[in-house]
């Protein structure tokens, strides 16, 4: 069995996550053609060595040549059921979508089938999920742990207006 633990201490992000899986030696080249497959067009990653302090770090950061798209999660799944993914990546991205909706679906007491995603519904939450699932296919994990996650206080806007943080969908995510 293989393992993957991520230390959260600044909590992580879909971009954090690609950068620390190509730094252990996930294939560039896998993530960059299974995300092609998604025909996002002029979507790509943009990949850096950057230093933080005194500690090198690959930086990831996703490049979308549109701001973020509201979509229906049947949407985000419709596209990567269309796309050439590897059978194993489709299905755990998926199940990924399907768990955000899931929390949304709880929050705002609507069925899964009509959660529409705003801040998530865009090509970077693709790009960031399949992503992540074919780095972690490509190291061959498979189990993954994770630190206890920074909760941030305070309020942020969003499309539902003024919400508390930690967002409610992002503490049912973490119940």
């Amino acid at each position: 069995m293989r393992i993957a633990y991520f230390d959260c201490v600044a909590g992580a992000s879909g971009d954090m996550l690609l950068g620390a899986l190509i730094d252990a030696g996930a294939s560039l080249a896998v993530l960059r053609e299974n995300i092609a497959t998604l025909q996002l067009s002029g979507c790509d990653l943009h990949v850096e060595q950057v230093m933080r302090g005194a500690l090198a770090a690959r930086r990831v950061t996703v490049v979308t040549p549109q701001p973020e798209t509201e979509r229906h999660v049947k949407d985000l799944v419709a596209v990567i059921d269309q796309a050439g993914l590897p059978e194993v990546v489709k299905e755990r991205s998926r199940a990924t979508l399907l768990r955000i909706a899931q929390a949304e679906a709880h929050i705002h007491q609507h069925p899964v089938e009509e959660i529409h995603l705003h801040e998530l519904g865009g090509d970077d939450t693709l790009i960031d999920i399949v992503g992540v699932v074919s780095a972690l296919e490509s190291l061959e994990i498979t189990k993954v742990f994770v630190s206890p996650l920074p909760l941030s206080l305070g309020f942020v806007h969003c499309m539902h207006g003024l919400i508390p943080l930690p967002a409610p969908a992002t503490l049912a995510l973490l119940e």
